[in-house]
């Protein structure tokens, strides 16, 4: 089972989860795929820290960082 988290202003919220069924991977990757369409950067939890730059199944947690914007 895997989870999106989505970090922003207010702190971090779930987004998404799936487990190993067809129905319920389809929902993380949509997920995964809006919030990169909105400029969310993807990285994997956990001690390895890897970006993704597509929807892994495998993945237990992912965390969804907004675009830094300087100003």
């Amino acid at each position: 089972m895997g989870t999106i988290y989505k970090l922003d202003r207010t702190g971090h919220g779930e987004v998404a989860t799936w487990g190993d069924d067809a129905a319920s991977r389809a929902v993380g990757a949509a997920a995964f795929a809006d919030l990169a369409a909105k400029g969310f950067t993807m990285f994997t939890g956990g001690t390895e820290g890897r970006k993704l730059e597509a929807f892994d199944p495998e993945a237990t947690e992912v965390i969804a960082i907004p675009r830094l914007v300087g100003g």
